[in-house]
């Protein structure tokens, strides 16, 4: 499996799950900085163990930009997911 980096526009504002032993998922949808034709948008699942996450939710709302790290695959339906170990939230490219 590669790692890569992407930069991303977060489409819409996250959505997180919380399940036992503070273990929590949190989905952004967005979309690549450079536009493909391809590629409409993403999905990009960050779980983790960590209450911090919290505050990358703050940072990420509709229309700011992101730094992503992990692996990306393409779910049953076709659409392009990414699970993410690293989120670094950035103001403006």
């Amino acid at each position: 499996m590669n790692n890569c980096w992407f930069i991303v526009r977060v489409i819409k504002n996250p959505i997180q799950t919380y399940f036992k032993q503070n273990i929590s998922v949190t989905e952004i949808i967005g979309e690549f900085r450079q536009k493909s034709s391809q590629i409409k948008c993403l999905k990009i699942l960050f779980w983790s163990d960590n209450k911090n996450i919290d505050n990358i939710l703050k940072f990420c709302k509709t229309n700011t930009y992101i730094i992503v790290y992990g692996q990306i695959f393409t779910s049953k339906n076709k659409q392009i997911e990414m699970s993410v170990t690293k989120i670094i939230p950035i103001s403006s490219i």
